[in-house]
């Protein structure tokens, strides 16, 4: 019987790893037949369109929406692609990648598995404002091997032109992470910015309305998910109790990782377009999110929930300062903290003036008009 338990051991693991053999060899086959099929298609095709490709479905971080309808605005066509096509029509998406004279990403990137032409210039439009979570190759994963960190992250973020920022210290901290000239950062702000930069006027929702929108984590498994929300029951039972007023509680998740199964009385705020759900909102609740920097515009309290910190920053990633720093009165690391913080916040008056001038000061309401003329340049030959 012993020696059939370790046979029946010893078979599943050979077949384990034939399989995760098989899986790589299958992957470096698609990979170049990709390469081949692109290469081919830059040969019959002249790189002459502008792509817009977006990481997600219905653009979830908004600057490739922001920067489409500038482009249509200012009469410049343009190709409009997602990330999931990748999957769904593989070739239709390769002949339109060997089209392109310029390409302009928010997150993941098609060089990541083809060498793009070098007709073809590629402008990484980050999704994140700011630089708050380390990225880049300041982003090794944690209880990995380092070389192999290296050789992943180079590849994914191989072959990039442009880099467009949001302020000068931003362009300081990504043309590091990305072992980029500084001469190639564009500081040019955020494209999703610019409307409601150029509202200008904010009038406070009526009703309290508390946004909690977290980061997620992957616990070393390289699996995304969500942390664990907040009690609404509890929280709304002590707001209403002490501030004698109705609170509404609002939850945003990470567009790249699933949303919780049970959201326990929380409003699920999701698809609700990330800019009108700032607008929204009294008070943002993050953790290690940089989405807190699109709400500095609306001069709004901000709260960081970060109970687990110690876990994440040695398990997960590092940041590039701690919200104390900078959020000292709003640091919360249990709920009945949350609580406290959340009354406080109430009628808490906030000056983010030097926080936004260090990290989103190129961010005027113009940026996707200085990212369509820079486009424009490279359509004419002007800039190479």
């Amino acid at each position: 019987m012993t020696h059939d338990v370790s046979f029946f051991r010893s078979s599943l693991s050979s077949f384990k790893k034939i399989l995760s053999l098989s899986k790589k060899i299958y992957s470096i086959y698609r990979r170049i037949k990709e390469n081949i099929i692109y290469i081919i298609a830059t040969h019959i095709f002249k790189q002459d369109k502008i792509v817009l490709l977006s990481s997600s479905d219905n653009d979830k971080f908004g600057n490739i929406t922001a920067l489409s309808k500038e482009l249509y605005a200012q009469g410049m066509p343009y190709i409009l692609l997602e990330q999931i096509q990748l999957k769904n029509n593989i070739y239709k998406y390769l002949k339109t990648l060997a089209k392109a004279r310029v390409i302009v990403i928010d997150a993941t990137s098609p060089s990541a598995r083809i060498k793009l032409s070098k007709n073809t210039s590629l402008i990484h439009c980050w999704h994140a404002c700011g630089a708050y979570k380390k990225i880049g190759f300041d982003a090794k994963r944690k209880n990995y091997n380092k070389d192999s960190e290296e050789k992943r992250i180079r590849r994914i973020h191989r072959g990039i032109s442009w880099f467009v920022c949001t302020s000068e210290e931003t362009a300081k901290i990504y043309a590091k992470a990305f072992h980029l000239p500084f001469e190639r950062m564009l500081i040019f702000g955020s494209p999703r910015l610019d409307s409601i930069i150029k509202k200008y006027n904010f009038s406070d929702p009526k009703i309290y309305t508390i946004l909690y929108a977290p980061t997620y984590r992957t616990y070393g498994k390289n699996i995304r998910n969500l942390p664990q929300l907040p009690d609404a029951k509890f929280l709304r039972q002590e707001l209403i109790y002490k501030l004698g007023e109705n609170v509404r509680l609002a939850f945003r998740g990470h567009p790249t990782a699933p949303p919780p199964i049970d959201l326990n009385g929380w409003e699920d705020w999701s698809d609700v377009p990330q800019s009108e759900a700032l607008f929204r909102a009294s008070v943002l609740i993050t953790d290690y999110s940089s989405i807190f920097f699109d709400f500095l515009i609306f001069n709004r309290p901000i709260i960081f929930y970060i109970p687990d910190i110690d876990i994440y920053i040695n398990n997960e990633r590092s940041l590039y300062f701690l919200p104390d720093k900078e959020f000292k009165e709003t640091i919360c690391v249990d709920e009945s903290d949350l609580v406290d913080v959340l009354i406080k916040c109430r009628n808490l008056k906030v000056n983010y003036i030097n926080l936004w001038n260090k990290y989103m000061l190129a961010c005027d309401g113009n940026s996707s008009k200085r990212l369509c003329l820079f486009i424009k340049k490279i359509m004419k030959g002007e800039i190479q």
